[in-house]
């Protein structure tokens, strides 16, 4: 499993990595910091080993958002739609139609990830 998370705080984007390596042992993860580096991955990613999900934090630094993540695979990877879940400290953060889940509550996205990747 190969997973991109999206996060643009390092001391957060570690906390969720070591938590997440030890509920999904064997995955592998990728980091982007920005809506636009999560783009050029999932780019390369199409000619290399694609992503199994895609969790991204909504509000990233700048002007980008997650949204922008989505809506790029809303329009070219379509099948990543159901596996891409959004968390944010901002519990007025935008769904999209996709599933959120507050930073506060990492068990409740181990549960959203495990739904994911069912699909």
């Amino acid at each position: 499993m190969k997973f991109l998370l999206v996060e643009d705080d390092n001391t957060l984007y570690s906390t969720i990595a070591r938590y997440l390596r030890r509920k999904f042992p064997g995955a592998a993860f990728e980091r982007a910091e920005s809506a636009h580096e999560a783009i050029d991955r999932l780019r390369n990613s199409a000619t290399d080993v694609p992503f199994d999900l895609v969790v991204s934090d909504y509000n990233l630094l700048g002007t980008e958002t997650g949204a922008h993540t989505l809506e790029w695979i809303r329009q070219y990877m379509t099948y990543l739609e159901p596996r891409f879940l959004f968390f944010s400290g901002n519990d007025n953060a935008g769904t999209h139609g996709v599933p959120f889940f507050p930073k506060s509550d990492f068990e409740a996205l181990v549960q959203g990830i495990t739904q994911a990747l069912a699909r």
